[in-house]
């Protein structure tokens, strides 16, 4: 329980010091990763941070994330269960989850990848979620079999979409990611 709270508490830190970062849908699925930013120069002085108690200062859960944009049935990994065996672990995402779309092919259910759907991961840090998406992209690069993916990069969560849906279909859940992860 206290490792949960540090880890919330590192991680508001972290989105705190380091200001909100966001990624926009290429128009088609590329393997040009497409982490780009903005920066906000605040008009009025900053008001101090809410503690890590309030609700505002709590990152949210790749889970929760999932569930909020609302179109698929969500797939929550755990340590035990991530089969990128990434998860908690240092330098990776704190949490993951993938949504099953239904307009897609599922191989397994049981165990969906990105090519069900989508998948949100959560890191420490907007760079490491950056730093995860080009990795990734690098992979995947010239898509063959190993397909493609469309990544939205919001603060220090990752959003992958499966290259099998069109640019429209992965730009609802870019839309729809960037609301729910502010």
């Amino acid at each position: 329980m206290s490792r949960t709270w540090a880890v919330i508490v590192l991680a508001g830190v972290a989105l705190t010091a380091c200001g909100g970062e966001s990624g926009t849908p290429s128009g088609t699925p590329s393997s040009a990763p497409t982490t780009g930013s903005t920066a906000t120069v605040p008009t009025t002085a900053p008001t101090p941070s809410a503690p890590p108690s309030t609700p505002e200062a709590t990152p949210k859960d790749a889970a929760t994330i999932a569930k909020a944009l609302d179109l698929g049935k969500v797939h929550v990994w755990t340590a035990e269960t991530d089969p990128n065996k990434l998860l908690g672990r240092p330098g990776s995402y704190t949490s993951a989850a993938t949504v099953i779309d239904k307009r897609v092919a599922c191989s397994d259910p049981a165990r969906p990848d990105t090519a069900c759907g989508a998948r949100v991961e959560v890191f420490e840090t907007p760079a490491v979620a950056k730093k995860r998406s080009a990795y990734i992209q690098g992979i995947l690069e010239g898509g063959g079999v190993l397909g493609t993916e469309y990544h939205t990069v919001v603060g220090s969560t990752l959003l992958r979409v499966t290259g099998e849906l069109t640019p429209k279909q992965a730009g609802v859940y870019a839309a729809k990611f960037k609301s729910v992860s502010g």
